[in-house]
């Protein structure tokens, strides 16, 4: 926010205004539909950007008990607060807000984000002080509109401390909040009237407001000029309108340690699902190309053998092993398989091969640590790790579950319905694989891929020369 443009005459103008005509702007706080954003009482609200108050005696009048604090970066504004018993005012930049981290509820921006100078900045702090599964609602002037039309024309050219700020979009709105972690839930340009008794009273309000150096039937000629402007006998209407913007901070999801046991329904499930879907395997089946003359592979936790199928149709001439500790998987793979498969526990292996490959069962074991430093030494050539990533916060975790059930089928297939949101959440998040995979002090690389419906990473631990058994 820029002080300098509500300076001392400024600050007394824009007050002036709103104490002769204090209902002008009520479609404004209206349109905010604050009530169906807070659902608690004690609630705590940041009005930001708060000038003389004009939202925060709303909050105050509208929710009782709630908590709330006002802040602006104009001791001039701040000067002309009406100020009210339980209202913390502070003067703040809104890039550098004095708060705790995920401090507030609901954290609001009425008509002023414009004179934001960093906004994206801004957005960083918002995103630290706002508590998980908060809201961040801006209501401002929106771009390719009459308003911001006429504040880029008449405002620029009349105000006597001078207008030269950028308003929002929708796209606008979305780049900052993406950069931040926040999401776009809703944008919206919605018609706020301003209304007035009179002709007289409007051209007064709007001169005082936007302190605007000009004649009031100068002002007027142009205001009947620029908006639609509605004349009844009880009340004139200006066609203000305003950009409302929904951002919301999304919890970040944790790691469930549970690795539940699947029943024989949900395992038979869970191998006509995985056919579905044989482009989950384009990663790690890439990455054995690259070993495609090994005479031999292992694969940990290889469940019913159809990874291992897919390794076989590209690369015939490599001898294949299972191993899985689930003797239901292993009875079902030697069914239909006549590769090698073992039921046995990945930490005890004894076997070796020229490959050894883990794909989407490194989060069931309980001491990965332990699992890459027994498949390492058993390995010849390389040790490949495939798995899920552990979604960052609540609403891409739901994202992906909705994608997955597009793919997947829903009420045809209840081991998704009932076990996929469990599954992906027993998951390392990227930062936690990076942590584990340095803690073990062997060299390996690492690439993280993306598909919509698996967010995963491949990591390498290839045998020096010297190493090679």
């Amino acid at each position: 926010m820029k002080s300098i443009e509500f300076n001392q005459e400024r600050a007394r103008r824009y007050s002036k205004a709103m104490n002769e005509y204090p209902n002008a702007r009520n479609s404004e706080l209206r349109e905010l539909n604050l009530d169906c954003l807070i659902s608690k009482p004690n609630v705590r609200i940041l009005d930001l950007g708060a000038g003389d108050g004009y939202l925060t005696s709303y909050l105050f009048e509208r929710f009782k008990e709630a908590e709330i604090y006002a802040v602006d970066e104009s001791n001039s504004m701040l000067s002309n607060f009406h100020k009210k018993d339980n209202i913390t005012y502070l003067k703040a930049s809104s890039e550098n807000l004095p708060f705790e981290n995920d401090f507030f509820d609901i954290i609001i921006s009425l008509a002023s984000f414009h004179h934001i100078t960093k906004k994206g900045e801004t957005f960083k702090e918002v995103y630290r002080v706002l508590a998980p599964e908060g809201v961040f609602v801006i209501a401002d002037v929106y771009n390719n509109t009459k308003t911001q039309e006429f504040f880029d024309t008449v405002v620029r050219k009349y105000c006597i401390t001078g207008h030269e700020f950028p308003f929002l979009d929708k796209e606008k709105v979305e780049k900052l909040a993406n950069q931040t972690k926040l999401f776009l839930e809703e944008s919206k340009l919605k018609y706020t009237p301003w209304k007035f008794k009179t002709r007289e009273d409007m051209a007064l309000f709007i001169k005082n407001l936007l302190g605007l150096d000009i004649s009031e039937d100068l002002l007027l000629k142009i205001l009947f000029e620029h908006f639609p402007i509605t004349i009844s006998p009880d009340e004139i209407q200006l066609s203000w309108q305003l950009g409302y913007h929904l951002v919301k901070k999304s919890k970040e999801t944790q790691r469930r340690q549970i690795n539940n046991l699947m029943s024989e329904t949900e395992k038979s499930q869970f191998s006509q699902i995985i056919r579905k879907m044989p482009w989950l395997y384009n990663p790690i089946l890439k990455t054995i190309k690259r070993y495609s003359n090994a005479a031999d592979l292992m694969d940990i936790g290889c469940g019913d053998g159809y990874l291992l199928e897919l390794i076989h149709q590209k690369f015939s001439d490599i001898k294949l092993t299972g191993i899985d500790i689930d003797p239901y998987f292993i009875d079902k793979a030697k069914e239909k398989y006549s590769f090698e498969f073992l039921n046995e526990n990945g930490y005890d292996l004894k076997k070796q091969a020229d490959l050894i490959i883990c794909n989407l069962a490194f989060h069931h074991f309980d001491n990965p640590i332990k699992l890459v430093k027994t498949l390492y030494r058993n390995s010849k050539k390389a040790l490949i790790i495939s798995d899920q990533i552990r979604p960052a916060v609540q609403r891409e975790l739901n994202n992906r579950l909705e994608k997955r059930k597009k793919l997947v089928g829903g009420n045809d297939v209840p081991f998704y319905i009932e076990n996929e949101r469990e599954s992906i959440l027993e998951s390392y998040s990227e930062k936690e694989i990076i942590e584990i995979l340095n803690s073990i002090e062997i060299p390996y690389s690492i690439e993280f891929f993306d598909n919509d419906y698996y967010k995963r990473f491949v990591a390498v631990f290839t045998k020096s020369l010297e190493n090679q058994i």
